[in-house]
């Protein structure tokens, strides 16, 4: 015997002109940018951080 269909799940409607305040904009920008704003200062401030207390475990 086949089985029975799931009922198909209505998707949430959204609304395009949403405001959320204090959340910025979405701007298109080339990942190795994003990466060297956002991902190197917090990687070379761990790593400073780690040889400022001495917690290197080479």
């Amino acid at each position: 015997m086949p089985r029975k269909r799931e009922p198909e799940k209505k998707k949430p409607a959204f609304k395009h002109e949403a405001y959320i305040e204090g959340s910025g904009s979405v701007v298109d920008e080339k990942i190795t940018d994003t990466l060297k704003k956002n991902y190197m200062p917090y990687a070379m401030s761990v790593t400073a951080s780690s040889l400022h207390t001495g917690s290197c475990s080479i």
